[in-house]
């Protein structure tokens, strides 16, 4: 579903609504357009726990992965404006946890597919 970015009024309430009907624990969200202050301040009010951030370059990007403490340990590995790696970690269980965003244009995601791939192989 594609909501308009996180500093819009409508924004918080529609993803209140959407958690409101769908038992979310774990949420990503891309291309929010925040960073700093305001980002902390909004994740804040979603609901969550815990977020982890890559804050937006002026009014492009952003992503926010979200998790209520219940999931487990959640631990970001990486990060870079395009994806966030993460653990799970529950009990003796842990799953990695690859959230994407391949911007449209294609030169803002040169190297992205290369970078995942390493990603994948680095995990045993």
């Amino acid at each position: 579903m594609e909501l308009p970015g996180a500093n819009k009024p409508n924004f918080q309430r529609s993803i209140r609504y959407i958690l409101k009907k769908f038992k979310t624990n774990i949420l990503a969200l891309f291309e929010t357009h925040a960073g700093g202050d305001r980002a902390v301040h909004i994740c804040q009010g979603l609901g969550f726990d815990n977020s982890s951030r890559v804050d937006s370059i002026g009014k492009s990007g952003g992503l926010w992965l979200l998790w209520q403490t219940e999931v487990g340990v959640v631990t970001v590995v990486e990060s870079s404006d395009q994806y966030i790696h993460a653990t799970v970690t529950k009990d003796a269980e842990v799953v990695h946890l690859i959230v994407v965003y391949a911007a449209p244009i294609v030169s803002r995601r040169s190297g992205l597919w290369s970078r995942l791939k390493n990603v994948v192989e680095g995990i045993t």
